[in-house]
């Protein structure tokens, strides 16, 4: 019994690593007041143009979304509230990585 645990433990630590490697981070730095929130809209997989996802809010000037799935490069921006866009053009995600930024409005 004590083999079988071993190798489902073994499982597990190379699931979990695998799995932590397979992240793609959008890290946003940028106040954007009490009440508001922001939201990223783009081209991966789970994200659209016409409708953003709300990003965690990570502290007063921190924003963050974690994605799976992502294999290849992405456009995407980010908005306040979802209605009001980031000024410039769009950002270059890369995949299973932690991409900084830090829009203005």
């Amino acid at each position: 019994m004590k083999k079988a645990t071993k190798k489902t433990a073994k499982k597990a630590a190379k699931k979990a690593a695998a799995s932590k490697r397979s992240k793609t981070v959008i890290e946003a730095a940028i106040n954007v007041g009490f009440g508001n929130a922001l939201f990223i809209r783009g081209d991966a997989p789970g994200l659209s143009w016409t409708k953003g996802i709300p990003m965690d809010c990570k502290g007063a000037d921190s924003w963050t979304i974690t994605m799976a799935q992502v294999k290849d490069a992405f456009e995407y921006k980010v908005l306040i509230n979802d209605v009001h866009w980031a000024i410039g053009g769009n950002e270059l995600a890369k995949p299973n990585a932690t991409n900084s930024i830090a829009p203005s409005f």
